[in-house]
């Protein structure tokens, strides 16, 4: 659970400090319509990347965190909220909407995550 804990901090403070290349990377439709034209099956750093993601989960798992759950849908709402959390603050949206703190809203709300997956 430390690392995947460490893994959510390190995604994150990559996410906000590489606006420019996180949005390539998650944003722009330009690397997957590339992944698309040259008719490559697999995207071989992405899979490689989620792989390690599943496993820190799996180990999560088999030591006794969310418990009742399924492994490949748990490893996937995990990264969707990362990503979701970097996502709505590289583009703004966490500034007008009436957040207090916006600033720190992103480490407040992965903090808020970890205390809810800790119950699992």
């Amino acid at each position: 659970m430390e690392r995947l804990r460490a893994m959510g901090k390190v995604y994150i403070n990559f996410g906000l400090k590489n606006r420019d290349m996180y949005n390539l990377m998650f944003n722009l439709k330009a690397p997957m319509e590339f992944l698309n034209d040259e008719k490559l099956q697999e995207w071989n750093e992405g899979k490689a990347t989620f792989d390690v993601l599943r496993s820190t989960v799996n180990e999560c798992l088999t030591a006794g965190y969310f418990i009742g759950h399924q492994l490949e849908p748990t490893a996937f709402m995990i990264w969707s909220m990362v990503h979701g959390m970097c996502s709505l603050e590289i583009s703004n949206r966490s500034v007008g909407v009436n957040i207090q703190n916006p600033e720190t809203i992103v480490t407040a709300a992965y903090e808020e995550f970890m205390k809810i997956m800790d119950k699992q």
